[in-house]
């Protein structure tokens, strides 16, 4: 996590916008895997806006799961529904329909346990 916090910097110093977006997935899951739920939440933002605005939309669609894996992680499940029907939109709009399948097979799923108020 280091290197990501080190290399941020000098992305941003040399205006490589895409790099600064990988960066900020990457911290985005190893703060998650370490528990530090607001600052992953806060770089997987930064990471889907990125990529949004630098035309990537696998990025984006990685960062909308990782922000609805940590609304889930929290019980949230609307914010967990909310992510995956924003990844769906962008899976659609770029063409990738199987993946965009895949989205909506988790989203029938977040919105099934949500019903049932059961566990995630």
């Amino acid at each position: 996590m280091a290197a990501f916090d080190r290399a941020l910097p000098l992305m941003a110093q040399v205006g490589d916008e895409l790099s600064q977006g990988r960066i900020h997935l990457g911290l985005a899951e190893a703060r998650r895997g370490l528990g530090r739920r607001a600052q992953a939440i806060r770089s997987a933002e930064r990471a889907a806006a990125t990529m949004r605005e630098c035309r990537v939309p696998v990025k984006e669609t990685r960062a909308r799961e990782l922000l609805a894996a940590l609304a889930e992680d929290a019980g949230d499940r609307e914010g967990a529904a909310a992510e995956l029907r924003r990844a769906v939109e962008v899976c659609l709009a770029s063409g990738n329909r199987p993946k965009a399948a895949a989205l909506r097979a988790r989203l029938e799923r977040v919105l099934d346990v949500r019903k049932g108020e059961g566990p995630l």
